[in-house]
């Protein structure tokens, strides 16, 4: 492992732009490509819907998907374009649709054409729902053909000269267990996968999410566990990213709301009184307040410091990078933040 005092020099991280908030996602991204913090941007801006066909996804601030103006812009600020593909497709339809090695084959091609069509880098593969089973047979099954399918992505893209990103879900163990009471991410076969791959992203948050008491979003032992077990699992530790979570929840209520850096300091200044505290142990911040209708709530969000904190991790394991989860969400000084820590001399 990688030890010296410059914890965050030297990492290649990228960013995903949601693409239900555009403009202020890219605006994000231009600050973090200017303060030389990400390299990749991912746009969500493609989904394969239910009968496995690639389609567009909807845009949002009068911008449209593929938005020409924005991949340029990125470009122009030196960002390599690799658009998000997620799907609506759950276990048992995914089965049914690509256990057909031709249906895999079309949809390969239909990504690689897309890819060369808009002169984007490469494309990432972030196919989360179909790990949403508690069945393990269903889950192996998922993993078999996810694996083919990812492979038949990459040979194609690899013809053309481009780019295979792919996430998946936090893994720490190699048993098919049932996370959050709905989902495998056994999935996900890391060895396999980050061979195809030329980025391999690992979505290390939402360790506690709406079906979970309150919590961290990325406590910082689940994070080095997830880090230990990815370090002993994939192919090549240089093509790993660590997702690295710039938001917050707010438990209260009979409610779970996810909260961003904005909402964050709305609620600071609307409960004066409430001690908000920077765990040591989850290297998170954390406060408790009432609200107006006597509930008591619970903040656990992600600030500037956790950020550090993990990079500086990542770049103890040898990994890429960070990948960050998402423009837009974050404390506005966070970019030039990491570029002064990243500037610290060894």
């Amino acid at each position: 492992m990688i030890n010296g005092k410059n914890k965050t020099a030297g990492l290649s991280n990228s960013i995903w732009l949601p693409n239900w908030r555009m403009q202020k996602s890219l605006d994000s991204a231009l600050k973090a490509l200017q303060q030389q913090c990400v390299k990749t941007v991912s746009p969500f801006w493609y989904e394969i819907n239910d009968a496995g066909i690639l389609m567009v996804k909807p845009g949002s601030d009068g911008m449209k998907i593929p938005d020409k103006s924005t991949l340029e812009l990125l470009k122009r600020n030196g960002a390599s374009v690799t658009p998000t593909i997620t799907t609506t497709l759950m276990p048992d339809d995914f089965i049914r649709l690509f256990s057909d090695r031709s249906e895999q084959q079309r949809l390969a091609e239909a990504v690689t054409q897309e890819v060369m069509a808009n002169g984007y880098d490469g494309i990432d593969l972030d196919l989360e729902n179909i790990a949403l089973t508690i069945d393990v047979p269903t889950a192996k099954r998922v993993r078999g053909i996810y694996t083919e399918l990812c492979q038949r992505i990459s040979s194609e893209l690899s013809l053309v000269n481009k780019l295979l990103s792919i996430t998946v879900m936090a893994r720490w163990s190699d048993d098919f267990e049932v996370w959050r009471d709905k989902l495998i991410p056994g999935v996900y076969d890391y060895k396999a996968l980050s061979k195809v791959a030329s980025v391999f992203r690992v979505m290390a948050y939402d360790q506690h999410a709406p079906n979970t008491p309150p919590g961290p979003i990325a406590g910082f032992q689940w994070v080095k566990s997830i880090c230990d077990w990815t370090y002993h699992n994939v192919c090549t530790l240089g093509k790993v990213e660590i997702g690295i979570p710039l938001y917050g929840r707010d438990w209260g209520g009979g409610k779970v709301k996810s909260i961003l850096y904005n909402n964050m300091v709305q609620l600071r200044k609307m409960y004066p009184q409430s001690e908000v505290i920077y765990s040591d142990t989850e290297k998170e911040e954390t406060f408790t307040y009432v609200s107006s209708g006597g509930d008591k709530h619970t903040v656990w969000y992600s600030n500037n410091q956790s950020v550090t904190d993990r990079l500086a991790l990542i770049r103890s394991y040898g990994f890429r990078g960070g990948a960050f989860w998402a423009a837009s969400y974050e404390n506005p000084t966070l970019w030039e933040n990491i570029h002064v820590t990243s500037l610290t001399a060894d």
